[in-house]
């Protein structure tokens, strides 16, 4: 029974709160006592919610705390859409209050003030939908935000850039770029700001950015004859990496959390300026630095190492390419990427594993995490004069079925997703029955939906976390009325172990096969 314990980290949440909730403007002022700018006050509680775990506001890395949720009231934009999700409003905070006692532990109080038609349009004891949308710390990565046309700009437009000089790193002045959106509905005398209210939900503040960790866990350490002990990392740097990011998500909605990588295609590549990781203080040989998202073979570190005593300092190159199978084929926001260095000779050996930026504790089964929930199973797009997808007895059983006419050249694809164990790889393949030896095969798809020569292949494979895609044909000439197989999906963990995904649901029962049938006749 083998067991991973995920490592400790940070989600920060934002409470939003209006006019007033826990702390009363009914005199018309801000906190502070300054005069708003507009009739409509909103006011943002912003801390660590994670309190059923641990402490609000104690963070996992004492060094870096601060660093990593620091927000500036002159880098944040807070933007209000209407009901259908267009840009109303684009206001700048009012104030920016922490409450705390040393820096680490505590709130921050947000108040943003505005006038506004859509909200004017209200009777005051209607409910008026609309939404939120935080966008922090643009300006400390060197980038700038836009603006947008009101009423014609969707949410999903707002997709501010940066390019990440060489050279940063967050610190207590210059936090990391974030991105929080939600949905609300509020009777609007609630809005307004001499009146109090409730708190009406959450938004979750999302960093634009990877943290990337080097750890020196040398196995083949020895004591030389000067007292030092060799091997030795002197340095890490992150020589092949893209320098463009988003400070919005690829997937708006993340409440599962975010498993692909906003990026532009193809992506830019930085070689020519390393970026070089700071040894975290206080650590036995820990590495840290930060970097936008990427296609992981775009991505590669290097570490200088002394290995005997009176040697010269040696390089080993890292691509993390070669850690698809753990880390996934992309680099995701928000995410803790740690390579271990265990052993340093000829080569460089490293290990690797990739976690959320939030808290997890618990220890789970690696035999039991193979998730796939209901609407992501198995489902079919296709030619209907060519294909059908329906529910069939086979074996005494009903099973579900695809049904290919004989001879047809088309394909259908099919779609599903597989939430977890993540790191894993997926494989999917035919189990031959009667004549399907060679009967069916993967196919892949270029930009105009025609399938591309020479890319005929009995496996398709991806990674767990991302959706899954495949489009699947007959193959070859059919020589007999049935060919039948059945198709499967194989998930195989970090630690090599392999599970079966579920594909099919019926009479509230899983499958993990899904049968594939060649007919000549529909």
């Amino acid at each position: 029974m083998v067991k991973s314990l995920l490592s400790h980290i940070l989600r920060m949440t934002a409470i939003l709160l209006m006019a007033g909730a826990l702390w009363s403007c009914s005199d018309g002022t801000l906190p502070d006592g300054s005069e708003p700018e507009g009739k409509y006050l909103m006011g943002f509680l912003i801390r660590d919610l994670n309190t059923n775990t641990r402490a609000p506001g104690v963070w996992e890395e004492e060094a870096a705390n601060v660093a990593e949720r620091i927000l500036d009231i002159k880098d944040t934009r807070v933007l209000i859409f209407n009901g259908g999700e267009q840009l109303i409003a684009n206001v700048h905070p009012s104030l920016l209050e922490y409450h705390g006692t040393d820096g680490t532990t505590g709130y921050y109080l947000m108040w943003s003030s505005f006038d506004n038609e859509y909200f004017d349009s209200f009777k005051d004891d209607e409910q008026v939908p609309f939404s939120v949308m935080l966008l922090c710390n643009l300006y400390g990565i060197g980038g700038n935000y836009d603006s947008y046309p009101y009423k014609t700009t969707h949410f999903y437009q707002i997709q501010e850039e940066f390019s990440m000089p060489a050279d940063y790193y967050p610190t207590d002045e210059v936090g990391i770029p974030m991105y929080g959106h939600a949905s609300f509905s509020v009777v609007k005398k609630n809005l307004i700001q001499t009146m109090d209210a409730p708190p009406v939900g959450e938004i979750n503040l999302l960093r634009s950015l990877c943290k990337i960790e080097v750890q020196e866990s040398l196995t083949n350490s020895q004591v030389g004859g000067d007292g030092k002990t060799y091997p030795y990392v002197t340095g890490v740097e992150m020589t092949s990496w893209t320098d463009h990011g988003y400070l919005s998500p690829y997937n708006w909605d993340y409440v599962n959390g975010v498993t692909i990588a906003h990026l532009k295609d193809p992506s830019p590549v930085v070689t020519d300026s390393p970026i070089t990781a700071r040894k975290v203080e206080g650590s036995e040989g820990k590495y840290r630095l930060y970097c936008p998202e990427a296609h992981t073979d775009d991505a590669s570190f290097r570490v200088h190492a002394v290995l005997e005593p009176g040697g010269t300092e040696r390089s080993f190159d890292i691509n993390l390419g070669q850690f698809k199978a753990s880390i996934g084929k992309d680099l995701v926001r928000n995410h803790i990427y740690r390579f271990n260095i265990t052993s340093l000779d000829t080569r460089a050996e490293v290990t690797a594993q990739v976690s959320d930026w939030q808290l997890e504790v618990e220890e789970f089964d690696i035999n039991d995490i193979v998730q796939v929930d209901d609407e992501d199973l198995m489902k079919w797009t296709f030619d209907a004069s060519e294909f059908d997808d329906g529910t069939e007895t086979f074996n005494g059983e009903l099973e579900r079925q695809l049904s290919i006419l004989n001879n047809t050249q088309d394909y259908a694809t099919g779609n599903f997703y597989i939430r977890a164990p993540r790191g894993a790889a997926w494989k999917a393949y035919f189990i031959p029955g009667e004549n399907g030896v060679d009967a069916f095969e993967f196919v892949d798809i270029d930009e105009y939906g025609d399938v591309v020569p020479g890319s005929e292949s009995v496996v398709a494979e991806g990674m767990v976390g991302e959706p899954g895609v495949i489009h699947v044909r007959g193959r070859g000439a059919a020589d007999a009325y049935r060919h039948w197989a059945e198709l499967v999906i194989e998930v195989k963990t970090i630690d090599g172990q392999i599970l079966m995904a579920p594909v099919a649901k019926v009479n509230g029962q899983l499958r993990e096969h899904y049968i594939i049938y060649r007919e000549n006749k529909l």
